[in-house]
Parts: structure tokens; C-alpha cells; sequence
């Protein structure tokens, strides 16, 4: 009797053990499948901040290297807006009515402890320093409250500058008559630093220059004498 039972309910025990694994089976790959679906999207997820991070860190990337060769010119035209803004509002009052042109010679420029009288030129482009001192466009003109800005070759009108001190006079003849400033502050500051140029509250004028004079090459540093209008 037993043997008849074991023969007859053995293929049931099979077939319902083997249903059982099929079962298992398809419900372990219905979840390997559920959970590649989310993975797959946190993947792409990902992916996508990633290029916008990598698109920010592209704009708002330093400047290269051109950039920089360039950026004295640049800060100056954005730090001195308003002294082009501002001309022509009380053409009267101004001491220049008019802007000088590129190239234009706008007056002299006297150092009466080193004897020496130099031309001032509008613009600081190479055919500007060759003749003489350049005068940024983008600062005021001599004279005028804020800082006017003259650079020139440490090895041509500027090669005696590092002999100057605190309370020499420098002279600047002008359209609008004669100026005198007193220097206030000497100083040395790597050829990046633009601070040496921002507007002042009064008439300042400044003097740069590549240091060291001596050096062969291109200059590592400035030489900045910042004067004060008498």
C-alpha cells in the first residue's frame, strides 16, 4: 500500500518542487530587471549634471593666457567707465572739452630733480611708447580729480625713475594749464596687479614702468609712483 502511495504522490511532490523553482526563478529575474531599470536612469542622471558642472566650470573658467596679456587695458576700460560717460555732461566746467585722439600729443611731462622733460602721448601702444610717455585713455587727463595714468620704457623716458623719492615734484603741462604733483608712494608689484590703477577720490596722477630696470626680457614686476595734485 505504501509503495502505491509513494508511486503516485512522488510525481505530484516533483512537479509541484519544480513549479516552485520555475516560480523563484521568474520572480528573481522580474527584480533583477525592476531594479536596472532605476539604475540605468540614476546613471544618465548623473551623467547629465555632470556635463552641466563640466559647462560651468568652462565659463567661468580663468582667463588664458591672452586674456591676461590684455587685462590692464580691459580693467581700465571697466573700472574708468564713467570719465568717458561723464564728458560732454558740463563741457563748460570741464578743463577738456574735448577727449584727445589715439596718438594725439597732449603736453609734457617735467621731473625737475632728474632734469629731464618728456612728451605725453595718447594711448600706451607701441608707437606711443616709442616716442614718448603713454597715457591710458580709459583714466582721466592730467589735472582732472581721479587718477590719470602714465606708463613709459623703463629703459627710455622712464630709465631714471627708480632715483626719484617721497616728495619730488612732477610737472605736467597741459591744454588746460600747468599741474603739479608731489609723490606720495613708491612701490614694486607683480605685473598682474591692476590696484595700482583704480580711480581715487582725488587728482592722483601714476607712473608705471617694467621692473627690474636691468632685467633682460620681458619684466616680471611694475614700478608704480603714485603723486598727489599740490
Amino acid at each position: 500500500m505504501m509503495q502505491m502511495l509513494r508511486k503516485k504522490i512522488l510525481p505530484f511532490l516533483l512537479l509541484a518542487a519544480g513549479i516552485l523553482l520555475a516560480a523563484t526563478g521568474l520572480f528573481k529575474m522580474w527584480q533583477g530587471n525592476s531594479l536596472k531599470v532605476p539604475l540605468s536612469s540614476q546613471r544618465a542622471g548623473v551623467s547629465e549634471n555632470t556635463e552641466k558642472e563640466a559647462a560651468v566650470q568652462k565659463d567661468t573658467s580663468a582667463p588664458s593666457s591672452n586674456d591676461n596679456a590684455v587685462l590692464p587695458e580691459k580693467f581700465l576700460k571697466s573700472r574708468f567707465a564713467n570719465v568717458l560717460e561723464n564728458k560732454g555732461l558740463n563741457n563748460e566746467k570741464a578743463l577738456y572739452p574735448d577727449r584727445p585722439a589715439q596718438g594725439d600729443k597732449i603736453g609734457t611731462l617735467t621731473i625737475p630733480s632728474l632734469k629731464m622733460s618728456l612728451p605725453i602721448y595718447e594711448g600706451t601702444e607701441d608707437k606711443e611708447l616709442e616716442k614718448g610717455v603713454g597715457h591710458y585713455a580709459g583714466s582721466v587727463l592730467p589735472g582732472e580729480a581721479d587718477n590719470c595714468v602714465l606708463s613709459g620704457h623703463r629703459d627710455t623716458v622712464f630709465s631714471g625713475l627708480q632715483s626719484l623719492k617721497k616728495g619730488d615734484s612732477i610737472i605736467v603741462k597741459t591744454s588746460a594749464g600747468t599741474f603739479t604733483y608731489r609723490i606720495r608712494k613708491i612701490r614694486i608689484v607683480e605685473k598682474e596687479d591692476t590696484t595700482v590703477i583704480v580711480p581715487r577720490p582725488a587728482a592722483t596722477l601714476t607712473l608705471t614702468t617694467c621692473y627690474p630696470f636691468t632685467y633682460i626680457g620681458s619684466a616680471p614686476q611694475r614700478y608704480i609712483i603714485s603723486a598727489y595734485l599740490k
